[in-house]
């Protein structure tokens, strides 16, 4: 260790993200504390089919926003994503209802 530095301690690691990053780590607190409260508010908050449903539903808002991401990174904004999901969304309801695969033919 070179003279006048210090031993870079885990504690010290964490005040510095929260210094750097603090709208991000009161973020993860926040969500680490709904965690904790719905944990003790429901019996099954922490079962394996309530945490698999969340995150089957977190999942297409995941991959939008991988891929929104990339476009955002590579200077290429594109805002029309959110519409496209609405209109993907509302056409997957209307082909899952009964009898619409005669109203739009598929082929």
């Amino acid at each position: 260790m070179a003279l006048g530095q210090t031993k870079d301690l885990p504690v010290r690691r964490v005040v510095r993200f929260f210094r750097t990053g603090f709208s991000e780590g009161i973020l993860i607190l926040i969500l680490v504390a709904f965690f904790v409260i719905l944990s003790f508010a429901s019996p099954s908050f922490l079962t394996v089919n309530n945490l698999s449903n969340l995150v089957r539903q977190v999942a297409i808002i995941g991959v939008v926003a991988i891929g929104m991401t990339i476009v955002i990174i590579s200077a290429g904004i594109d805002l029309s994503v959110g519409s496209l999901v609405g209109f993907s969304n509302v056409l997957v309801a209307i082909l899952m209802t009964p009898g619409a695969c005669r109203s739009f033919p598929l082929s």
